[in-house]
């Protein structure tokens, strides 16, 4: 039982059928019979017709307009045929149990389909249809002369049967489809292939420059290495020095502090005596009267008096011994001054003098080459660039050329498919004008969509090229305004950007910007401190030394922003900046956000920019100064300068480099954007030609018959002349291409000649020849160097010294004379003294013997008394030597800790350097310093910004390869696809093949007793290089060609053929027209049988005149005509 079957077909108006005609049908097998003429065809027309076939000549009609009733000159108004499908197993989307489908036609020949009495589209009609495989041009409707369609079909029409019987239709979508992604992928592929050999090529030319950058880099780093540990060396001496001041230090104070206690030992006993002397005058005043007791303290007073004379002179003796031990030293201080002073004149002459002949060398030099080879090969380096230009713009205007007429080819080709689609769809019939404008409108759009879907990809193409040049452009600038190749080469900071740290603002050089001219100042003022990290808190700061410590990264110096306090610059009178040459702070000069301020007031304090050393000396040493050449001028008088070579290392971004990246990314962002933009521009186009094509076919092309044959023909001269113009483009584009080879070669030459000449140009400046240029240069910068030095040295140190030494020894002069006057007058006053005294001893004999055990007593008492006095004064005098050799130990110790700081400044600028532990000594260390210095000096002028901008090519050039590899894969993948869908496609076909070849043998076998019939393919191991043909043999196994077949042998043969196809893919019924015309009483059994076994599987709807077929019938339906040209229809059951 068939899921659906024709219950009901009603026709009015329709060929010879004018009144409504009702005819009943059964799901078995009915046959309509009837004379020749009377309109039994036109029954299989109708159904055929309202299946919604588009052709009318399939219809036996000129148009669709002649399907109406007609009688002589009297047309049908309208014509209607309405067929009723079986839906009681719901195949259809309707829970009716019966589907009505009607299609109408009128005079002007348009046609109107409805169902179950709506109107509905032809295409809403097909695709119901569909639901239960009912097609209008099926394999189960066979019109008149069909069969024989059949049997003289070629074998690749045989083939292409099975192939739409297979859905081979879908793996070719599937293919072609894939085909057009390969073709894309392919492109953008070479396009891929073509940026990568270009980078390639740059990194190849920048090897060289990353080479000699890398041993520079490595060089400078054993520079600074080498000169850290020289500075070290220089600190640890330093404080060993100090270390050995302080032991004396500690000496002294002990020696000091042992005398302090000798005095008070002393201050003890010359108490004690005074009191035993007291007493002693007073037993004597009591036993000798008055007088002996004046004479007593005369004596006395004689005797001090004498003794504090004898202390004067021996102090100042000590004096004058000091103070000629003291000259004695200054004079050979003095003298060594002088050789000094002598010495570095000397050295100053002879460098100024060496100065003047290196000057009038390097303009001779100079002059020389500028004016030989270093001139010429600039000029023809230039000619060169010139010339690569030229051409270079002369092979994009060809490319452009041909892209377009690439793009001119393209569209040509749309125009040919396009009127390649309108011969394949026009037929005989006729449509309304307004159909035919509406066709011809379908096709000039699709012409013009094709047209701007050519230009958006030729578009997008330059769009992309353009986007490959901002990039470089923009990594270039990128490479030219930063600090980052430095900053990421400090392990310690690397790691913190790396950790992506939360309130890590960024290190000082990359917080502020600088105008160009201010670059040089603003970086030697900052010094160390560009590498000094700024954080949002001390929170900050402490986890990021904890990470630095677990990470073993190295140390960095951290700037809390609330705890970092500004310098006091307000002591800077507003006067001083009224002068033009005073350019303001430092921290003013720099560009940064608000919030910063507090950093850069701290990292520059009050440092003034100036413009030159004759404005700071100007302003003398009140300020820290800085020129714009980078020459520094501290308070203390120290004088910091001298050539300083372009900056390779860190600094501060310049401000104009923002401006331009900023410029590039946003171009970079607008091409991105324009790019995404024509993407889906194109892609909106696809859907519409997509549309449109798909309404073309659906309109089909109308056209009244006798204009079909001019119009085909202006359609066939239309082609001709697009495949003749692409024929001609297609010349010209190979001629394009050959100039575009020819112009590649050219710029390849010039280029190699150019790179060539830029060597030389480099070997001159920088090469070989360069070596006594380069060595001259540098001599004399060593020299104007070291007559800076020599200058600053005279003036600021050796020269002040001797002028000091030469005042303190005349004050020492001065000094010795007074002591040596004073010594000379004590010495007279004690011999005046001591007679003095003499005279009174000798009358204190006379005047009392008695009291002589007494006086002795005292005598030997004062004698003490003076000795303790005498030690004393001598303690005293210790002492005083003693604090100012302590005081001079405290100076020198002062003068060493200062050299320690100035040390531990100058360590600073080697802050993260390594330092090397094999060396021992300054020495060494020196000899280190010049050996590296010497092998910078070796390699010159090296170009360090070839790092980064390798490294970003390198970058560039692995995403280019991740993208070529990808799009590798992708086309592998769509290959694999395309094999994948020609296996499936083979598989499906010999599928089908089999089982409907199959099915003929045995049908053949079943309705064929004198021969017999199978499907071979021409090609087995390749189906789809070959047809499929029909092999027939007779009885004894001899080959039987198919047109020595009789007539009725070729109808078994197509009806085999054609019932094994729906063997496979079994329709709900089938509709044959006089299939059985050509056969014989005993075949036409075997048919009639045949067909009625098929009927209990599908709906038969056959004509014939044939009693044995008619025999097997369940319903007859005899067809008649009247006089008046109309059939009548009249059904019986059997």
């Amino acid at each position: 039982m068939p899921i659906t079957y024709i219950k009901q077909l009603q026709l009015r108006g329709f060929k010879s059928f004018n009144r409504k005609t009702d005819i009943q049908l059964s799901n078995g097998m009915n046959v309509c019979v009837g004379p020749n003429g009377s309109g039994k065809s036109n029954i299989l027309d109708s159904l055929c017709f309202v299946l919604g076939r588009m052709s009318s000549k399939d219809l036996r009609a000129d148009n669709f307009a002649e399907l109406l009733f007609r009688r002589k000159t009297n047309v049908a108004s309208e014509g209607e045929v309405v067929l009723v499908l079986d839906n009681n197993s719901k195949v259809f989307p309707y829970e009716t149990k019966e589907v009505e489908l009607k299609r109408k036609i009128k005079k002007s020949g348009q046609t109107q389909y409805k169902i179950n009495g709506k109107n509905v589209t032809r295409q809403q009609a097909l695709e119901l249809l569909s639901t239960a495989k009912i097609f209008p041009d099926g394999h189960n409707i066979i019109m008149q002369g069909d069969i024989a369609r059949f049997v003289d079909m070629k074998p690749l029409q045989k083939r292409h049967v099975i192939e739409e019987v297979a859905g081979i239709s879908f793996y070719e979508s599937r293919k072609n489809q894939a085909l057009q992604e390969l073709a894309k992928v392919d492109e953008r592929l070479k396009e891929v292939s073509i940026i990568l050999s270009e980078k390639e090529a740059y990194m190849k030319n920048l090897e060289k420059e990353k080479a000699d950058a890398l041993k520079f880099r490595d060089a400078e780093k054993q520079l600074k290495s080498a000169q850290a540990t020289e500075v070290t060396i220089r600190k640890n001496y330093a404080l060993q020095k100090k270390e050995k001041v302080l032991e004396e230090v500690d000496s002294k104070d002990n020696e000091i502090e042992n005398l302090k206690l000798e005095i008070q030992i002393s201050k003890k006993k010359i108490y004690d005596l005074n009191e035993e002397i007291t007493e002693l005058e007073k037993q004597i005043e009591d036993k000798g009267g008055p007088e002996l007791s004046q004479l007593q303290k005369e004596m006395e007073a004689l005797r001090l008096e004498a003794e504090k004379s004898r202390n004067l002179i021996a102090g100042s003796l000590n004096e004058i011994e000091r103070i000629d031990v003291r000259k004695t030293d200054l004079d050979k201080n003095i003298i060594n001054i002088q050789e000094k002073v002598e010495e570095k004149q000397n050295e100053k002459t002879d460098l100024e003098k060496r100065n003047k002949e290196l000057v009038r060398k390097l303009g001779s030099f100079k002059k020389k080459v500028e004016e030989t080879d270093l001139k010429k090969l600039e000029e023809k380096a230039g000619v060169l660039e010139d010339d690569i230009g030229n051409i270079t713009a002369q092979r994009q205007k060809l490319n452009e050329e041909r892209h377009e007429l690439l793009s001119d080819i393209k569209i040509l080709e749309s125009q040919i498919q396009s009127t390649n689609d309108r011969l394949s769809d026009l037929d005989t019939s006729g449509t309304s004008k307004k159909g035919k404008i509406s066709y011809d409108n379908l096709i000039k759009e699709i012409s013009k969509l094709a047209n701007e879907d050519s230009k958006l990809a030729l578009n997008i193409g330059n769009l992309r090229k353009d986007l490959i040049k901002k990039e470089s452009e923009a990594a270039s600038v990128r490479i030219r305004s930063g600090a980052h190749e430095v900053l990421l080469q400090d392990k310690a900071i690397g790691l913190l950007k790396r950790s992506k740290n939360k309130g890590v603002h960024g290190t000082v050089a990359e917080l502020g910007q600088v105008d160009q001219e201010y670059s040089v100042a603003l970086r030697v003022a900052a010094g160390a401190r560009l590498k000094n990290v700024v954080v949002e808190n001390t929170s900050t700061a402490i986890r990021c030394l904890q990470d630095l410590k677990s990470a073993k990264a190295g140390i960095a110096t951290f700037l809390p922003m609330d705890k970092i306090k500004e310098s006091d610059s307000n002591a800077i009178p507003n006067s001083i900046f009224n002068d033009k040459n005073v350019l303001g702070l430092a921290s003013d000069l720099i560009n940064s956000q608000s919030k910063y301020k507090k950093v850069f007031q701290y990292v520059f304090g009050s440092t003034i920019i100036v413009r030159d050393i004759e404005t700071a000396k100007s302003l003398g040493t009140k300020y820290r100064m800085v020129t714009l050449d980078g020459d520094i001028f501290d308070r203390s008088g120290a004088i910091t300068g001298g050539y300083r070579p372009k900056s390779t290392g860190l600094e501060f971004e310049d401000t104009r480099a923002q401006g331009v990246l900023v410029k590039l990314e946003s171009d970079l962002q607008s091409i991105k954007s324009e790019i995404e933009e024509s993407e889906r521009k194109r892609l909106e186009l696809d859907s519409q030609v997509t549309a449109l094509r798909t309404q073309k076919a659906e309109l089909g092309d109308g056209r009244s018959a006798e204009g079909k044959i001019k119009l085909i023909n202006e359609l066939n001269s239309t082609n001709k002349k697009h495949e003749d113009k692409i024929s001609l483009l297609d010349s010209n584009v190979k001629r394009l291409e050959k100039e575009l080879n020819n112009l590649d070669r050219a710029i390849e030459d010039k280029v190699e000649e150019r790179n060539s000449i830029r060597t030389r140009l480099r070997e001159l400046q920088f090469g070989e020849q360069s070596k006594e240029l380069a060595s001259l240069t540098e001599e004399r910068n060593q020299i104007e160097s070291q007559l800076a030095t020599i200058t600053a040295t005279l003036e600021n140190a050796l020269l002040p010294e001797h002028e000091s030494m030469k005042k303190v020894l005349f004050e020492l002069e001065k000094q010795k004379k007074t002591f040596d006057r004073q010594a000379k007058e004590a010495e007279s006053l004690v011999v005046k003294l001591d007679k003095k005294l003499e005279t009174k001893e000798k009358d204190y004999e006379k005047f009392h013997g008695a009291l002589r055990k007494l006086t002795d007593k005292k005598t030997k008492l004062s004698t003490d008394l003076r000795e303790a006095e005498a030690n004393g004064h001598k303690y005293d005098f210790q002492i005083g030597a003693v604090e100012k050799e302590r005081q001079n130990l405290s100076i020198n110790k002062a003068e060493i800790e200062a050299h320690i700081t100035a040390i531990e400044e100058e360590l600073e600028d080697y802050r993260g350097a390594e330092i090397l532990s094999e060396i021992k000594n300054l020495e060494e260390a020196k000899k280190e310093i010049r050996n590296y210095s010497a092998s910078l000096q070796k390699l010159g002028n090296v170009n360090m910004r070839a790092l980064e901008i390798f490294e970003s090519v390198e970058k560039e050039y692995e995403e280019l390869a991740t993208k070529s590899s990808k799009l590798a894969d992708e086309k592998q993948h769509i290959m694999t696809m395309i094999d994948d869908v020609e296996t499936r496609k083979k598989e499906s076909f010999m599928k089908t093949y089999d089982a409907v070849a199959k099915s003929f043998e045995m049908l053949h076998e079943k309705i064929a007793d004198k021969n017999y019939a199978a499907l071979e393919l021409e090609n087995k191991e390749n189906p789809f290089e070959g047809g499929v043909s029909v092999s027939v043999k007779d009885l004894k196994g001899k080959r039987m060609s198919l047109t020595s077949l009789s007539g009725g042998e070729k109808v078994l043969v197509a009806l085999s053929f054609i019932l094994a196809i729906q063997e496979f893919e079994p329709a709900p019924f089938y509709l044959l027209d006089e299939i059985d015309a050509a056969l014989d009483k005993v075949n036409s059994e075997k048919v009639g049988k045949l067909l009625k076994e098929y009927s209990s599987r599908a709906q038969i709807i056959m004509i014939s005149h044939n009693d044995n077929v008619i025999s097997e019938a369940d319903h007859i339906y005899g067809i008649t005509m009247a006089r008046t040209g109309e059939s009548n229809a009249i059904g019986m059951k059997i």
